[in-house]
């Protein structure tokens, strides 16, 4: 069975809505992705390990919400990632490092806009690289990690690499061996 949908999204040209307008269509756009997300689950899960977490066979790779690749408008951000959650993309990957933190805020954006239970959907971020070089250090792993929920809007993230690690120093690495608060860690 085929599904098909049509994602209207806004557009400064068209006449401006009313606040209550304006509320109404956000819902009803919400509730809509809910159902097509649940009638549509276009993409197989796949276990991660011993995890308990299944993650689309495709993930959303964040990076170009960003501008990594070149300009793109919040708008075209948040419909796309609307548009990959309702084919059934659940896993969302992004960076500090990408657009210099701008990826995070954007897909942190982007997804509390779905309107959706945050166990519907499976984010990783990475900790030790960042616009301004390299850092491993147990302290600013830490420190990334708050920073990166903040950006995300969200209380814990599912997945955390740590970036292009072989990059970094390895003695770093070492001496502080990346030793994260149990806190940190989701059971």
């Amino acid at each position: 069975m085929s599904t098909s949908s049509t994602v209207s999204v806004y557009s400064p040209t068209n006449d401006q809505p009313n606040k209550h307008e304006s509320r109404a269509r956000e819902e009803d756009e919400q509730k809509s992705v809910r159902v097509m997300a649940s009638l549509n689950p276009c993409l197989e899960l796949r276990p991660l390990g011993n995890t308990g977490l299944k993650l689309s066979c495709v993930g959303f790779g964040a990076s170009p919400l960003g501008n990594t690749f070149g300009p793109v408008s919040e708008q075209d951000a948040l419909a796309t990632v609307r548009e990959a959650f309702r084919l059934g993309i659940n896993f969302f990957d992004t960076s500090p490092y990408y657009g210099a933190t701008l990826s995070e805020k954007v897909l942190g954006k982007a997804l509390k806009a779905l309107g959706v239970p945050r166990n519907e959907y499976i984010v990783s971020t990475k900790c030790g690289r960042y616009s301004e070089g390299f850092d491993f250090s147990a302290e600013r792993v830490t420190r990334s990690i708050d920073e990166s929920l903040a950006r995300l809007q969200l209380d814990y993230v599912d997945i955390l690499h740590c970036h292009d690690i072989e990059f970094g120093s390895l003695d770093q690495v070492n001496s502080s061996r990346l030793l994260l608060p149990p806190l940190l860690l989701r059971n």
